[in-house]
């Protein structure tokens, strides 16, 4: 090689921007994990994802949700829960 040519150096990123490639692998990546599930209707759900599609359709197990909109919220538990993608708004782990 020549001494002018120098080698760039790959700036190592951590392992869990390195398997995001696409949109729906971050569901991949949350799999079997604890995530709060904010709605557009004033509910959060806090449960185990289990599973999901292309439409961000979710199955939560052992769901906890806190209705926000009432005072004192409503606490409701679940066993399993599909939750419509379109009424999300955010995802996110502990």
């Amino acid at each position: 090689m020549h001494a002018a040519v120098k080698k760039k150096k790959d700036k190592k990123k951590p392992f869990f921007f390195m398997s995001l490639h696409e949109p729906l692998d971050f569901f991949r990546l949350l799999l079997k994990q604890q995530v709060t599930v904010q709605q557009r209707c004033g509910r959060d759900l806090i449960g185990t994802l289990v599973g999901f599609d292309e439409h961000c359709n979710l199955m939560l197990s052992h769901v906890e949700e806190i209705n926000r909109k009432t005072a004192p919220p409503i606490v409701r538990n679940f066993d399993l829960l599909y939750v419509r993608g379109d009424g999300i708004l955010v995802v996110s782990t502990k």
